[in-house]
């Protein structure tokens, strides 16, 4: 029974996604119970072998795993049920629900596939699938942060495969144990901390989050923020030699780009107007200190194993805590309540690491991790996780004092029944009752003291309103950096035609070249071969056929 539940926690969303076009009534959160079950029911160390599948898979959970399964089936669970009495009677409903549903299992599917083929194919489902979420609304921004996401999305997915590649090349193996990975070499390593670094959100790589979390409805963000993103650190802990090799320079790197990632991200969300995009940002912030707790377990193989395991709790509660603030914003802006806006001060603190919260166990949890370490270590990431306090603090003080504004200029609240907050009451409920329930011990409350700093600081800001102060917001758009480069593009395209013309005022047999080998790209001729295969009938039945073929040949093989 517990192999079967192996298979059905990721196949059930995969089969029912297509369903889910015809019956609008059958509820999607359904599809995420087989995952729950098996998260809570299956123990790990659970494997199960289909020797005919693909080149031969190896589905199962071990600790890790079972931790990531189990806060991603929830947030689905929650984020499903939210859905369904949300977005019910939109228009395009059943396609949102066919892509969360292939968005779920391919997330539910790297989790338990314990093999590259089967990690890589549900890493590529899921990040396709969201596409589709992103754009949901079909406005222009949500589709220009489509055309971003997907971008990045593609190069990510390529990066890693060409890093699995080469772990194979090395191993021999399509599920390598650790013991199997020391040596892999560093093109192994940098395409692996590139391709999943971007899925990270990681800085310079995170273009498309603070773009893409925004445009996506409400459900989607959260399963976007809570769960999608983490997968990222289980390829790093999966198929990283962690543990077996100090890696100093690669872990130097992922330190130094974490540190880099929760500073940038503190500065570009504190003036954003947009609260989810505050909390985007609130996202690659954590994510930046969790890559750096990667980086410091590649450079301490000794103390590997605790400073992963913190890492994992640190994800678990953030992914939770996370959806919860996501769910909150449909929430609020729809029933207009200040119940519903007091509430979402909870999932805020825990996030900011409040006493008696899961994210003042987190500190307890992490500090044991690298106290033992050698040199300057420790009092350098004592300085890390003071940084990612307050940057956490600050985001979330900038993130609730939108909400109250818009809380304010809404006029009157929605006739919508307030039993579509019951699954995030129940999320919230959740949150803060884990801490309890895994029975693990609190820092101190004199620990929580950043928070309590940003608090005042924030009250003696809003009370005196400085001139500096009303200049800030907005001058820095969501995706930050992505715009000067595309400046840069443009100016560098300009520069070339401009070079272009000059060199063809003055040789004839560039201009020749040119209008013989170049002329065709630039017209917008067709012959008729090209567009009778560019009609979606044709294209799709050819792109359907070599799916079909490439799958049967990996079976055969």
């Amino acid at each position: 029974m517990n192999e079967q539940l192996l298979i059905l926690s990721w196949l059930l969303p995969l089969l029912a996604a297509p369903l889910a076009i015809f019956n609008r009534q059958w509820p999607v959160s359904l599809a995420a119970v087989p995952a729950l079950i098996t998260a809570f029911y299956v123990p790990a160390g659970t494997t199960q072998q289909i020797p005919w599948l693909f080149l031969g898979s190896q589905f199962g959970l071990d600790h890790i795993a079972s931790i990531f399964l189990m806060f991603s089936s929830v947030l689905w669970f929650i984020a499903g049920l939210q859905a369904e009495l949300t977005m019910r009677k939109e228009p395009h409903w059943p396609r949102f629900r066919f892509f969360f549903l292939l968005a779920m299992a391919g997330n539910f599917w790297l989790i338990v596939g314990q093999d590259m083929v089967n990690f890589y194919l549900g890493f590529s489902l899921m990040g396709l699938s969201a596409y589709a979420l992103v754009i949901h609304s079909a406005s222009s921004d949500s589709l220009f942060a489509g055309r971003v996401y997907l971008v990045m999305t593609l190069f990510a997915e390529s990066a890693l495969l060409a890093g699995f590649l080469f772990i194979y090349s090395h191993t021999g193996s399509l599920a390598p144990v650790a013991g199997q990975l020391a040596g892999i070499g560093n093109w192994a390593i940098g395409l692996l901390i590139l391709g999943l670094g971007i899925k990270a959100g990681l800085i310079f790589l995170h273009v498309w989050l603070p773009l893409a979390h925004p445009a996506a409805p409400v459900p989607a963000s959260a399963v976007l923020s809570g769960a999608m993103i983490k997968v990222a650190l289980l390829g790093w802990v999966r198929y990283l030699p962690i543990g077996q090799e100090t890696l100093l320079e690669w872990g130097s790197l992922l330190i130094l780009l974490g540190t880099v990632s929760i500073l940038f991200a503190a500065a570009a969300g504190l003036v954003q107007t947009n609260a989810k995009a505050v909390l985007a940002y609130s996202s690659i912030s954590k994510m930046g200190l969790m890559s750096a707790l990667v980086g410091l377990a590649m450079l301490a193989p000794k103390h590997a194993e605790a400073i992963i395991m913190s890492m994992i709790f640190f994800a678990a509660y953030h992914g939770l805590a996370k959806g919860a603030l996501f769910l909150g914003v449909g929430i609020v802006k729809t029933l207009h309540s200040k119940l519903t806006f007091i509430l979402l001060l909870l999932p805020a603190l825990v996030l900011a690491g409040a006493p008696y919260t899961s994210g003042s166990m987190a500190k307890t949890l992490i500090k044991p991790a690298f106290n033992q370490l050698p040199a300057q270590w420790p009092e350098i990431f004592v300085v890390i996780l003071l940084l990612s306090s307050f940057a956490t603090a600050m985001l979330m003080v900038r993130f609730l004092v939108l909400m109250k504004q818009g809380l304010t200029k809404q006029e009157q609240p929605s006739d919508q029944s307030s039993i579509i907050a019951l699954p995030w009451i129940g999320l919230i409920a959740l949150i803060l009752l884990m801490p309890f329930v895994v029975d693990r011990s609190f820092s101190a409350v004199i620990d929580s003291w950043p928070l309590a700093v940003v608090l005042i600081s924030t009250f003696l800001l809003l009370y005196f309103r400085p001139p500096w102060l009303q200049a800030l917001p907005g001058s820095i758009p969501a995706g930050d950096l992505l715009f000067p480069v595309m400046k840069l593009s443009i100016l560098t395209g300009l520069w070339l035609q401009a070079m272009i013309n000059w060199i063809s005022q003055r040789n004839e047999t560039f201009i020749f070249l040119l209008k013989n080998n170049f002329s065709y790209p630039v017209r917008q001729q067709r012959y008729p071969l090209e567009s009778n295969l560019s009609t979606w009938r044709i294209a799709g039945l050819l792109i359907t056929s070599l799916v079909c073929f490439l799958w049967l040949l990996m079976w055969l093989t």
